[in-house]
């Protein structure tokens, strides 16, 4: 039990546990959420991806379960503001002490988060930000147990913190005001031991030490200690030869072994602290007589790495909202497109199947849907304009782009967003449909032209953060944008003159490679020849995987198109064939005319290597953006229209 005390925060902690149905030290106490309401929070509030999210009836629930957990989270808020937090822990015990409060402490961070997206969402930025603020401070708590796992979870909940931190500002929304507590905060961390490695390190040893001074002083059996510490036989053979005084030396030298482990960590410069934790290593692999370092040496030289990315991420983070504290950043202006197509792909996601296949046939031909229906649909997409529409423009308006940030797991690479792009195209098709009702009824020419607009730029905001998949993607929501911009044209509901908007969102594409799908190769590419997908936001990569990586990439670069791909989806094997929900090759697949079940199963399976075809969709691309800024007005586009088709009726010509 922890120690109860005002300035405690794990006293308070345990109190936010039992008020909300937790308990780690194993009494049930009841609380203000049931088992199923902690499984909605953790598989549905805090899955940013989840895409029901939009719906009224499933928003009501998930506001009704957060204020009823709110005095629980208030006082977490409150215990993460004191300066210690200490758990009692019985360090006694040695290694076999017990950590009962960790995992309970990651669900709590687990709703804090579910708060914070939750508040974003709402547009509510002062939750978020104190949801956020509670969510690092608790990452600090935990790096105070000394022990190199709690050093961990507080690794991981600090990453966890950054990545709503990252949608917050990719909201656009954080205030001068609202970041600076956030800024001061993120500096501390930066400057000091974020998640108190060293600590952690000597902790470590003197947790050996006790326990096997515990061992040797109780039963003097050794080779129990080695079995409850899960040695081989062997080991556990030499641990029962091993006298006193041996076990005395062996364990001074591996204390000082984790001490010097543990001013690495303390240095302020990576390549010094790189080669110190290199030669401890060494040291300690050369000196496989030291049955305490054989037995229990772990991974110090990944911990490091994992160390200075983390304070390199914190130190980013903090100049960042520095910046927008200060004034000298305009929030805007580092708003992230990708997370406004989600808001708008998770939108349509949320309207029904036969609603959807309704707005289809709207978009495709006037007066086909059935007069119910179309009625319907037309409601449905005229208060779908915030939730859709509006994010689309906010998309086009950011100056950034970058999927990654967004913290969903099937973004990573070597994910290539197949199922978000899907959506981007479910939400820009929503728009479509409106206009082409609009354009097939006689509707004025603006609404039409702004649902243009947005709809094409929702395709040009897929192709600035490069990936094949979103290429496939943009390529595919152009091509309906420019069959409804068409069939304005042919209605005559717009002229085009009246199509200024539109020519301009197109004239932002690059018409060498309009859809992005060679930048796309390239980036794939880098991805996939990064040994263990590092994320590029983490600038840190060990010295002797450099070059590794770097053949990778060349090797990589040097494949066809589809080879690159294949490496990728094949990461998901054949099951994906048989998961609906969530079948990443599939819809690539299909949309390059890739039809054989046959050809697909082989190409998931690694027996076919080069199942996809990209020629279709990188053939004729700059054409096709020229037939959408001719039909939108654009005298170049027309004039370049005119030369290729006096230059092919040249090349029929008998003479």
């Amino acid at each position: 039990m922890p120690p109860d005390a005002d300035t405690n925060a794990a006293a308070v902690y345990l109190q936010s546990m039992r008020s909300l149905g937790i308990d780690p030290m194993g009494s049930s106490q009841g609380g203000a959420l049931s088992q199923e309401e902690w499984l909605f929070i953790q598989n549905e509030v805090g899955d940013p991806g989840f895409p029901g999210r939009n719906n009224p009836q499933w928003r009501a629930r998930a506001a009704e379960v957060l204020e009823r957990a709110r005095p629980g989270l208030d006082a977490l808020r409150d215990a993460a503001r004191l300066p210690q937090s200490d758990w009692g822990l019985d360090r006694s015990a040695g290694i076999g002490m017990r950590l009962p409060h960790l995992a309970n402490q990651r669900q709590l961070a687990r709703l804090m988060a579910a708060r914070a997206e939750f508040a974003i969402e709402e547009g509510d930025a002062a939750t978020a930000v104190e949801s956020l603020e509670a969510m690092a401070r608790m990452g600090r708590h935990s790096g105070q147990d000394r022990i190199l796992i709690s050093s961990l979870v507080s690794t991981a909940l600090l990453a966890m913190t950054d990545g709503r931190i990252d949608q917050l500002v990719g909201s656009g929304m954080l205030t001068p005001e609202q970041a600076t507590p956030l800024a001061t905060l993120y500096a501390e961390l930066a400057a000091s031991d974020p998640s108190q490695c060293a600590d952690a390190v000597r902790g470590e040893a003197d947790l050996m030490m006790a326990s096997v001074k515990s061992a040797m002083g109780e039963s003097g059996d050794m080779k129990a200690f080695a079995e409850q510490m899960g040695a081989s036989q062997d080991a556990q053979a030499q641990f029962e030869a091993i006298d006193e005084a041996a076990a005395q030396r062996q364990l001074e030298q591996y204390a000082g072994w984790m001490d010097r482990a543990a001013a690495a960590f303390e240095s302020p410069d990576i390549d010094t602290a790189r080669a110190t934790m290199a030669a401890v290593m060494a040291e300690m692999k050369a000196s496989p007589d030291n049955l305490f370092a054989a037995m229990m040496m772990p991974a110090l030289d990944r911990s490091i790495e994992q160390h200075f990315t983390l304070k390199a991420m914190l130190a980013d983070r903090a100049a960042q909202l520095k910046a927008i504290a200060d004034g000298t950043a305009d929030p805007a202006s580092l708003a992230n497109a990708a997370w406004f197509l989600m808001q708008a792909g998770r939108a349509a996601a949320a309207i029904g199947e036969i609603d959807q296949q309704a707005m289809e046939l709207m978009r495709i031909d006037c007066g086909v849907a059935p007069a119910d229906q179309a009625l319907r649909a037309r409601g449905l997409m005229e208060r779908s304009e915030r939730s859709i529409l509006e994010m689309l423009e906010r998309a086009a308006g950011a100056r950034r782009c970058d999927f990654l940030a967004i913290g969903l797991a099937e973004l990573e690479p070597p994910g290539l967003a197949l199922m978000f792009g899907a959506r981007t195209r479910a939400a820009s098709r929503i728009v479509l449909a409106d206009a082409a009702d609009r354009a097939c009824r006689g509707d004025a020419p603006e609404p039409i032209v702004r649902r243009l607009a947005a709809a094409f730029a929702a395709s040009h905001a897929l192709v600035r953060d490069p990936s094949v998949g979103r290429a496939v993607f943009a390529r595919a929501i152009f091509t309906d944008a420019l069959a409804t911009l068409e069939l304005a044209l042919v209605r005559k509901a717009v002229t085009p003159e009246q199509f200024a908007p539109v020519r301009t969102v197109l004239q932002s594409f690059d018409r060498a490679d309009p859809f992005g799908i060679m930048r796309g190769r390239d980036a794939d590419a880098h991805h996939i020849g990064r040994e263990a997908f590092v994320h590029r936001r983490r600038r840190i990569v060990p010295p002797e995987l450099v070059e590794r990586i770097a053949q990778a990439q060349r090797i990589e670069r040097a494949r066809p198109p589809a080879e690159i791909l294949g490496a990728a989806w094949r990461t998901w094997g054949p099951q994906a064939l048989d998961a609906p929900a969530f079948v990443p090759g599939a819809p690539l697949l299909l949309a390059t005319d890739v039809h054989d079940p046959a050809r697909v199963k082989a190409f998931l399976e690694g027996e076919q290597a080069t199942c996809i075809d990209m020629e279709p969709i990188v053939a004729g691309a700059p054409m096709l953006l020229d037939r959408a800024l001719a039909a939108a007005g654009d005298a170049e586009a027309i004039q370049r229209a005119g030369q290729r088709e006096q230059g092919t009726n040249e090349r029929r010509s008998p003479d």
